[in-house]
């Protein structure tokens, strides 16, 4: 099967989970649980076989040895915020089945880790967007959930479960994809983008 995926058939097939399936659900064509598993499991199944198949070239995807981390850590961030959830133990068999395809292929050892990613100034950075994103929140009330109310507990909670969910921890990934393929196909980066914009509002 992974011989004829094509990273352009892999970007359809997720295009076609996060428009038509999740839109069928919320008019009623399909059960809104069913379209909403068939988006978590799938998303997470062809995602993972775009990464064993391509794992030599992720870099031209923008697709970091983090993001395959965060990936990986997903489903098990998702057992233990929701453990009725079934789609996460699902979702944790195919990323353990992907650890090791990617051990045997030495990923991980093979990768050179993009060091600007850990950079002590990006990092505070980081930090500093954090701390100025509570502060907003704190006063325009960006959410329904006040992240400088909670307990630090709670917010390593609400951490896990927002990474558990694809728009964390998988869009990034499907926007690297995107991004990768339409560069080599030479659409210009601006196009690129916009086109990304319409995609993911």
């Amino acid at each position: 099967m992974l011989r004829n995926l094509t990273p352009m058939k892999i970007i359809a097939i997720l295009l076609f989970l996060r428009i038509p399936v999740l839109f069928m659900g919320v008019f009623g064509i399909i059960s809104e649980d069913i379209a909403l598993v068939m988006f978590l499991i799938f998303t997470y199944l062809f995602t993972a076989m775009f990464i064993e198949k391509y794992s030599g070239q992720l870099t031209d995807y923008f697709i970091t040895p983090t993001s395959i981390i965060i990936f990986l850590l997903a489903p098990f961030f998702g057992i233990l915020t929701m453990n009725d959830d079934p789609t996460a133990y699902i979702r944790a068999i195919i990323a353990i089945r992907l650890v090791y395809v990617l051990y045997k292929k030495n990923y991980f050892k093979s990768t050179k880790i993009n060091k600007s990613e850990y950079n002590p100034l990006n990092i505070l950075l980081l930090l500093i967007f954090i701390g100025i994103f509570i502060q907003l929140e704190k006063y325009i009330g960006l959410s329904d959930i006040r992240l400088s109310e909670l307990e630090p507990r709670r917010f390593v909670y609400e951490f896990m479960f927002q990474i558990s969910f694809a728009v964390a921890s998988e869009e990034p990934l499907f926007r690297g994809m995107m991004m990768g393929e339409m560069l080599k196909r030479k659409f210009r980066p601006a196009l690129a983008i916009l086109i990304q914009g319409g995609i993911f509002w």
